[in-house]
């Protein structure tokens, strides 16, 4: 299985709503760079 990561310096929700408009795709999993934790700590 391929997860794609995007990341984007600015807007991310509007791309991000760009992207499922054009693919009609389910809502994508959202996790600010803030709220990221790594495995293994």
């Amino acid at each position: 299985m391929i997860t794609p990561y995007l990341v984007f310096n600015g807007e991310c929700r509007d791309a991000l709503e760009f992207y499922r408009a054009v693919f009609k795709c389910e809502e994508p999993k959202v996790l600010p760079y803030g709220d990221y934790m790594p495995e293994g700590l």
